[in-house]
Order: structure tokens, then C-alpha cells, then sequence
């Protein structure tokens, strides 16, 4: 590395710290209360009264976690995954700290199954060293950004969860009036609640039977984008082909997405929809669609098992000029404002994230 200022020199991980491999520890020696972090590739996994290190340390991901670093400050027990260094008096352990994160280590990754980071790719990294004073004031500097960053980061997480919480309070206080007669789902629906059907997809250019995705219905956008062509049998399928005004619930996934309901308002027989979606088709004599997906979508979220919580559910039965009402309040455009202002927060979070990694670079280039 050349054009360094005065007093400041480029050292090789293995010419600065001294690397060693983390040891496991026995299940008898971790103790719940203990004084000591046991720390793998992914962070703190148990505690010890028992310390392997003794100082300083810096404790990099070796397997799984790849390159992800950890800096103990007062003792602990790195694990057989990680590489640890103890760092010497003539640097500032948060500095390397910073400098090391700044590399992404992880982009070393050489396996193909496990991720894994050699050690002789780790020790012919590069990092630059000016004296001690300077890698003070760059860390004070650095710490005062980083923080500054993780504050506007948890504004965005608070915007999201109020935003949420607003829109689950439209549908909360137009819908749920304990004063208008109740009736069972099942006996708003044209037909009984039905599973989707999966098959494995075809490949590209082949014909097939045009299927939704769960992100289609956790969107709530209905396009090509969304949909996977497959080799699903027609003649088995051919109950499950969407009309517009269908209510669709998933009833499997990751835990905050089960439940999350949308209508369908593509053209009729477009798609048919996965086995990991539950249609519900209103009877539109008794009750619109889009009152019934806003009605049902906080029911599917709080139960396990989705269809038959659903089928036996009641549901407040408004005035027909109430639930035209209702349906201003939570019509698919009012959702997508929802949405969009979801979107917008966490647009701003990616935008804020990578302004961390440019930073940590941008100062140990020496040119600040």
C-alpha cells in the first residue's frame, strides 16, 4: 500500500496479530450465570466461569459465520470455529476491530458446502497501522458515526412498527364492533375453504400451469413477477384456478407472514395458487370480498391452524351501507398506502445500511 502519511505502515495480518484457533469447550464447564461469554462464529452461545483469553482479544469467524468479528474486552472462551489474537499494547483492539470488519472477511469464503475461512487467506490481509494516538482519534471519530447510524436505524424500526400498528387498528375499529350480529366464516364463503396445490416448476420455455407465489399474496401484487410456471396436472387442478374477488391466506410460513391475507384482482383463470395457500370464495349474497379479506387476515394470524380456526371464526356482519363504509377504511388502496409507507422505511433502511462499510474503509485508507 502506498501514499501512506508519516509515521503510519501496512503490516499483514500475520505480521500484526499473533492468530490462534478458538478450543470448544465441555457442556459441564458452561454454566447459565456464568462470568465469561462462550463465543462462537455467531456471537455470545453460552457462558463460563472459565477463560480462555486473558486481555484484548479479537475473535474472527473460522466456520459457519465466515469472517465475522468479535471484539472481548475482559476474558471469555472462543470456540473451536473462530481464530482469536490478543492484541498488544501498541494497538488500540477496537481499531483493529473496526479495520478488520471494514475488510469483509466474509468475501474469503473458500467452501462449498460449510462456509470456511483458511487461515493462510486470513493472514495475507492487509491493514495499515499509524500511531497509537491517530488510531485513537480514528476510532472516537468512527464510534461517533457508527452511533449516530444505529440511532437512525432504530427511528426506522420505530416508524415500522407504527406503521404496522396503524394499520392493524383500521381494520381493528371498523371491523371488530361487538354490537352488529356475528356469523361463522364458513357460512359467508360460496364454496368450503380449499388448499392450493405445489409442483416442481418447468423450465424456462416450457409449457406449464401458471401458479402464484407466497410473495404474490405478501405483496399483495398480482403479476408475472409473482408466479412460477409448473408441471402440476391439469385435471387435478382445475378447481383451483382464481377468480377475481378470491380471498387467499397463507397458512404456512416464517411465523410473522402466517395468516397474512390478500384478494386476488387478476383476471379469472390467469393462475391456480400453492398448496401453502387457503382460498376462501365469497358468497357475494352475503358478504363482499374485500370486507371478508380485511375481516379475516387478523383471525389467520393469531391461530395454528388457519383453515379450520377460520371456517369456525365469526365475524361482525355490518349494514350493507356500513361495510361500504368499512371498505373505504380498508379497501386494497388504503392497504397499499400501508404498504408503501413500509416499503419507504424499509427502503431508507437499505439505503442506510452500506453507509457503514464505505465509511470503516474510507478511514484506514489514510487520506481522512
Amino acid at each position: 500500500m502506498t501514499g501512506l502519511p508519516t509515521g503510519w505502515s501496512a503490516q499483514t495480518v500475520k505480521d500484526l496479530l499473533s492468530i490462534r484457533y478458538g478450543k470448544s469447550l465441555a457442556a459441564n464447564l458452561r454454566v447459565a450465570d456464568g462470568k465469561y461469554p462462550v463465543v462462537g462464529s455467531a456471537g455470545e452461545m453460552a457462558r463460563t466461569d472459565e477463560s480462555l483469553i486473558n486481555g484484548p482479544t479479537i475473535v474472527v469467524g473460522r466456520k459457519g459465520n465466515v469472517g465475522a468479528v468479535q471484539l472481548l474486552t475482559e476474558g471469555g472462551w472462543p470456540i473451536d470455529t473462530t481464530y482469536l489474537s490478543q492484541v498488544s499494547d501498541d494497538l488500540d483492539p477496537r481499531f483493529v476491530a473496526h479495520q478488520l470488519t471494514s475488510l469483509r472477511l466474509v468475501r474469503l469464503d473458500s467452501s462449498t458446502a460449510t462456509p470456511s475461512l483458511r487461515r493462510q487467506d486470513y493472514e495475507v490481509q492487509e491493514l495499515v497501522v499509524p500511531p497509537l494516538d491517530e488510531q485513537r482519534r480514528i476510532v472516537d471519530i468512527l464510534e461517533d458515526h457508527l452511533s449516530r447510524l444505529d440511532a437512525a436505524t432504530a427511528l426506522l424500526v420505530s416508524a415500522d412498527r407504527r406503521a404496522s400498528a396503524w394499520s392493524r387498528s383500521v381494520v381493528d375499529v371498523t371491523l371488530w364492533d361487538h354490537k352488529c350480529p356475528r356469523t361463522q366464516v364458513a357460512d359467508l364463503l360460496a364454496e368450503q375453504m380449499r388448499n392450493g396445490h405445489s409442483a416442481r416448476a418447468v423450465r424456462d420455455g416450457l409449457a406449464g400451469i401458471r401458479t402464484l407465489t407466497l410473495t404474490a399474496v405478501t405483496r399483495n401484487e398480482f403479476t408475472d413477477v409473482f408466479t412460477k410456471v409448473t408441471s402440476a396436472d391439469p385435471d387435478r387442478v382445475k378447481g383451483l384456478w382464481l377468480r377475481s374477488g378470491d380471498v387467499l391466506v397463507q397458512r404456512a410460513n416464517t411465523p410473522e407472514l402466517v395468516g397474512t391475507t390478500a384478494m386476488f384482482n387478476g383476471p379469472d383463470d390467469w393462475a391456480i395458487y400453492p398448496d401453502l395457500l387457503i382460498r376462501l370464495r365469497a358468497n357475494e349474497q352475503r358478504v363482499v370480498s374485500g370486507y371478508l379479506c380485511a375481516a379475516s387476515e387478523p383471525t389467520a394470524r393469531c391461530v395454528r391452524k388457519p383453515k379450520a380456526s377460520l371456517a369456525r371464526c365469526r365475524r361482525s356482519i355490518r349494514p350493507p351501507s356500513a361495510r361500504l363504509h368499512c371498505l373505504c377504511l380498508t379497501s386494497p388502496l388504503n392497504r397499499r398506502c400501508c404498504c408503501a409507507c413500509e416499503r419507504s422505511i424499509l427502503y431508507a433502511n437499505e439505503r442506510l445500511r452500506p453507509r457503514k462499510s464505505p465509511n470503516l474503509g474510507g478511514m484506514f485508507s489514510g487520506g481522512h
